[in-house]
């Protein structure tokens, strides 16, 4: 694995800094939500990115409940924040009932039942509900496992396009940070008394074990088709999507992903995030050094705000300042925050991820 780089000395943000950021960050959310509840639409912002009708669904469901989980996570008690709330928390359980893949060849909704899926454990942890209501998040939070559990390949793992060949489960490959993220969400799911099938994260864990490089990093596409994307399988390549790898493998006990693992990596996000972070914003897919594509940004920072969560507590405050100094230096004028334009999604689920970081970094 090498030696990891040692990030350079910060002035840390102060407690006051932080809640500001993270107060302009919600007051960005009150704004930008729609009338219905939900967050991000399907109309190009920036630049034409075109896609099919029904996978903006998926993108509107894994925003929206990003966007459900960062408020509640920084809920200041107002009321608008409970109404936001209470409105996201709506939509998310009307279309939960129907939303499933958008069609044969792609499997982008497995980001809405992954962040669902969370969304609704923040729901039923911290929001007050009446037993009807406990037992109606109960319901969905079993239906998002079923669900996640069916849409796993069978080479283990989970991936958002299905190739070729149409089978269930689909056969084709899996996505090492689509995978990672999975498994975090059903670990969550599983530490709050829910079933979740052994079937379902012990391939998911053995196909990320698969992907592993000696270096420690992770295979974008697990190992399937290794002569793709040579650029983005190298250790520089996979600087964002091994936090989210670490973590899950962390949290389902893999031997592997010590705590000095962990520790290597989360220092190689931050000493090299100035490299990193020139991916972001740009508005077209891995285009940047490596093949590291803009969308990759504010999942690194979240996921790494989980890794740094696992470490010793007394190693905590170090990674969690420097990582919230690096967030806050990139939030926008109006208070959100976005690494790629996906149609006008993007600072939905940027101020999501970055809110949701920025709360993992508060400390005494």
């Amino acid at each position: 694995m090498g030696s990891a780089p040692t990030p350079l000395p910060i002035t840390p943000p102060t407690a006051e800094e932080m809640q500001v950021s993270i107060d302009r960050g919600i007051q960005y959310l009150l704004g930008a939500q729609l009338t219905n509840g939900s967050f991000g639409t399907s109309n190009p912002k920036y630049v034409r990115f075109d896609l099919p009708s029904p996978e903006h669904v998926s993108f509107k469901m894994a925003t929206t409940s990003l966007c459900l989980q960062a408020l509640i996570e920084n809920d200041d008690g107002s009321p608008e924040v409970d109404d936001a709330i209470t409105r996201a928390q709506a939509w998310v359980l009307e279309k939960l009932v129907t939303f499933r893949r958008p069609n044969r060849s792609s499997m982008f909704n497995i980001w809405g039942h992954t962040y669902a899926l969370q969304a609704l454990l923040a729901v039923l942890e911290h929001r007050p509900l009446d037993d009807d209501a406990r037992q109606q998040v109960r319901q969905f939070i079993e239906q998002e496992i079923r669900l996640l559990t069916a849409y796993r390949t069978l080479r283990g793992g989970w991936g958002y396009y299905s190739g070729w060949h149409m089978s269930r489960p689909p056969t084709h490959w899996a996505a090492s940070f689509m995978t990672g993220a999975v498994l975090v969400a059903l670990r969550e799911a599983h530490d709050a008394g829910f079933d979740v099938p052994k079937s379902a994260t012990t391939t998911g864990v053995l196909g990320l074990h698969r992907s592993r490089s000696p270096d420690g990093s992770f295979d974008y596409w697990m190992r399937y088709r290794p002569e793709w994307a040579l650029e983005s399988n190298r250790g520089p390549g996979a600087l964002s999507r091994t936090q989210g790898a670490n973590a899950a493998l962390a949290m389902w006990g893999s031997e592997i992903v010590t705590s000095e693992v962990i520790e290597a990596w989360v220092k190689r996000l931050i000493a090299r995030n100035g490299w990193l972070s020139m991916a972001r914003k740009s508005p077209f897919p891995h285009s940047s050094h490596c093949q590291i594509a803009g969308y990759y940004y504010y999942y690194s920072c979240y996921y790494g705000a989980v890794c740094i969560g696992l470490l010793p507590e007394d190693k905590q405050p170090f990674y969690q300042d420097q990582l919230a100094k690096i967030i806050i230096s990139h939030q926008d004028g109006d208070g959100s925050w976005w690494d790629f334009s996906t149609v006008d999604y993007q600072q939905g689920y940027g101020t999501g991820f970055a809110l949701m970081a920025l709360h993992r970094c508060v400390h005494d």
